[in-house]
């Protein structure tokens, strides 16, 4: 290996700064630094807000919904109501919810997610009025 080629080797080395541990998960991580990083901007004093809005409550109330999407992703979706479903072990082979059941907890489901969805979009819309 000649100098040059161990020369870019390290400059491409010190470009990799993330573990494969993060790389692999990289939404885990990221939805976790992000998740942090809006709850410390919810709490610092806002000189402003996005134009659209009539008042600093309104703002509030979306970095909520953001923070609120980012924790269930970061906490691997706890509230899911199909979650216990999904992970519970049929006893002699039965289900041990009803058709009817399980039909309310993937409607349920399927609003939960629609609500992690709305704060993920919220967050792509307003991510360049996320400065104090």
């Amino acid at each position: 290996m000649n100098k040059r080629t161990r020369q870019l080797q390290r400059t491409m080395e010190k470009r990799n700064r993330y573990s494969k541990e993060q790389i692999w998960n990289l939404n885990i991580y990221l939805t976790d630094h992000i998740y942090c990083a809006l709850k410390q901007f919810k709490n610092q004093r806002m000189y402003s807000y996005p134009a659209q809005f009539n008042s600093e409550k309104e703002w509030i109330e979306i970095l909520d919904k953001m923070i609120w999407s980012l924790e269930e992703i970061k906490n691997d979706y706890p509230n899911d109501p199909l979650y216990n479903y999904k992970y519970c072990i049929p006893i002699d082979g039965k289900d041990i919810y009803s058709q009817e059941e399980r039909d309310k907890m993937e409607k349920e489901s399927d609003i939960y997610y629609k609500k992690i969805d709305e704060g993920l979009h919220l967050f792509a819309k307003f991510l360049q009025d996320l400065w104090i």
